[in-house]
């Protein structure tokens, strides 16, 4: 027999062991889910956070003032298991959390992991962008790595602006894990002067089938129209 369920068993504490605890609900939740939640019992979460904000100094008059604005954000979790038996340090940890921003004028990029150490399985999110006025470009890493599925993917974007009138952009998507593209986009926009509508003619190849599209859309808000390049 398996020594370490006998020894859960001859504990009358109305659970196998610690483990059952965070694991007795993962079928009503989301397979990801187990590693961006806090277990609601027998948990402390310690949690560390720092702004990054950026100091200018500017003259009104004669007198010396300063503006403030928030450039980023680091965040770091980590949960930890209080029952009494829970044995090693490793058994004891619990989800453990990073989160990263940073931006500027031009360049921007924010970063979400999640770790347990206990079983290895992690979920990470990485985007980055970066922009000059006739043209942009971004990217996104998406890892997902659970003992239910295993998910890696990048994607490109990429946006520059022909002329007033027309605006052309690409995504292209890979699946790192099967080592293939999945997904190719190509549009071509045009929107008049006031940028109140706008004809977006799109191409799209992906693993399952190429298909054309011609759209219209109104602009409502005023500011720049984003299709797939969110």
């Amino acid at each position: 027999g398996n020594d370490r369920f006998y020894q859960q068993i001859q504990e009358n504490i109305g659970l196998a062991d610690f483990q059952d605890a965070p694991t007795n609900r993962e079928f009503l939740i989301g397979g990801g889910d187990i590693l961006t939640q806090i277990d609601p019992s027998n948990t402390l979460d310690v949690q560390v956070s720092n702004y990054f904000t950026q100091k200018t100094p500017y003259f009104l008059g004669e007198e010396l003032k300063y503006r403030y604005k928030s450039r980023g954000q680091l965040k770091i979790a980590q949960s930890f298991n209080t029952a009494s038996d829970t044995g090693s340090l490793q058994d004891r940890l619990g989800r453990t959390l990073i989160e990263a921003r940073f931006n500027t004028h031009n360049l921007s990029f924010n970063l979400n992991e999640y770790y347990l150490s206990r079983t290895s399985e992690n979920i990470l999110n990485f985007f980055a962008r970066y922009k000059q006025s006739k043209w942009r470009a971004s990217s996104g890493l998406n890892l997902f790595n659970t003992n239910q599925q295993r998910l890696e993917t990048i994607y490109l974007n990429a946006q520059i602006e022909l002329s007033q009138y027309f605006v052309f952009r690409t995504r292209q998507e890979f699946d790192l894990e099967d080592n293939e593209r999945v997904r190719s986009v190509y549009e071509l926009q045009y929107h008049p002067a006031n940028n109140c509508w706008a004809l977006l003619f799109n191409f799209r190849d992906t693993i399952v089938d190429q298909r054309f599209s011609l759209n219209f859309a109104l602009n409502f808000s005023g500011g720049e129209l984003e299709f797939f390049n969110r």
